[in-house]
C-alpha cells in the first residue's frame, strides 16, 4: 500500500463539486495538496478547511488549457514541497446537446479542457515522478466514456481518451514506480454534470441507475492511489455486468442501457428545450 503522508498532489478543479471532495480527502491523508482553478476567490473555501485539518495546501489560480499556466502549476508544486507525487486531473467541462448542434469552437475548448490539458501537464509531471521512482496520475473520466451515453457526444469521447490514456500509462511505466489510475463515477449527487443538469431541469435520477456523491468518488480515488488500482467505476449499483455487455453485446447494450437510466441526458435536454419554449 501506497502513504500519502507527507506527499505532494496537484488537484485540477478543486475549487467545488467533486474536486473539492478529492482536495479534502487527500489533504485528510496527510499529503500536501496544491488546488489548482481558474479562480482564487473560488478556492478560498476548500484552501481554508483543509488548513483547518492541519494539512500545507498551495493555491494556484490557473487555466489548465495555457501552455505556460501549466508549467508554472508543476514548478510551483516542486519549488514549495519539493517534490510531485500525485496529479489528479479532475477539472472538465461538459455540453448536453445533440452533436451536430454544438459549435466547433465548444467541441475544441471542451477537449482542450477534459483531455488535452490532463495529457499535457502528464507530460510535464512525468520527468519528475520518474526522477523519484515514484508517483501516480489520477484521470477522473466517467462512465459516459464506456457506456454510450446519449447527447453526451464530445464529453464521452474526452472520457473515453482519459481512461485508455490512463491504462497507456500504465504499461508504458511499468516497473518505473509511476502508476496511473482512471476514476469512472456514474451520476454524481450534489455535483458535477447530473447536478446541473438535474437543478435546470428537475429531471430525477431514476431509481434503477443509481448514483454516488463526491465523496464517495473521493474514497475511490485514494483507493485507486494506495493500492495501484488500473480502473474504479463508481456505482450504487453493480456496473461491471453491464460494461461487460458493452463488451460483448454492444447491439444489446444499445437496446438495454437507455431502460436502465442511460437516456437520462436526452430526457433532460428534451425537458430544458421545453422550459426555454414556453419562456421565449
Amino acid at each position: 500500500m501506497r502513504t500519502l503522508e507527507q506527499r505532494t498532489a496537484i488537484i485540477t478543479g478543486a475549487s467545488r463539486g467533486i474536486g473539492r471532495s478529492l482536495a479534502l480527502a487527500l489533504g485528510r491523508a496527510g499529503a500536501n495538496t496544491v488546488l489548482v482553478a481558474r479562480s482564487f476567490t473560488d478556492l478560498e473555501e476548500t484552501t481554508a478547511e483543509i488548513r483547518h485539518q492541519g494539512s500545507e495546501v498551495l493555491t494556484i489560480p490557473a487555466d489548465v488549457t495555457d501552455a505556460v499556466a501549466q508549467a508554472q502549476i508543476i514548478q510551483a508544486a516542486l519549488k514549495r514541497f519539493g517534490a510531485l507525487d500525485v496529479l489528479v486531473n479532475n477539472a472538465g467541462q461538459c455540453d448536453v446537446a445533440e452533436f451536430h448542434t454544438m459549435d466547433e469552437k465548444r467541441i475544441r475548448q471542451l477537449l482542450d479542457v477534459n483531455l488535452t490539458a490532463p495529457l499535457l501537464l502528464s507530460r510535464l509531471a512525468l520527468p519528475h515522478m520518474l526522477q523519484q521512482r515514484r508517483g501516480h496520475i489520477v484521470m477522473i473520466a466517467s462512465v459516459a466514456g464506456v457506456v454510450g451515453t446519449p447527447v453526451l457526444d464530445a464529453y464521452a469521447a474526452s472520457k473515453a481518451g482519459m481512461i485508455g490514456f490512463a491504462r497507456t500509462l500504465r504499461s508504458s511505466y511499468r516497473g518505473t514506480g509511476v502508476s496511473a489510475s482512471a476514476i469512472c463515477p456514474g451520476l454524481v449527487d450534489e455535483a458535477g454534470i447530473y447536478a446541473r443538469v438535474q437543478q435546470e431541469t428537475g429531471v430525477e435520477t431514476p431509481k434503477f441507475a443509481g448514483s454516488v456523491t463526491p465523496d464517495q468518488v473521493a474514497q475511490a480515488m485514494l483507493r485507486a492511489i494506495r493500492f495501484d488500482l488500473a480502473e474504479l467505476y463508481v456505482n450504487s449499483l453493480p456496473i461491471r455486468p453491464m460494461l461487460l455487455i458493452q463488451m460483448l453485446f454492444p447491439r444489446m447494450a444499445e437496446w438495454l442501457f437507455p431502460r436502465l437510466g442511460a437516456d437520462i441526458y436526452r430526457h433532460a435536454l428534451r425537458e430544458y428545450e421545453h422550459k426555454m419554449r414556453l419562456q421565449s
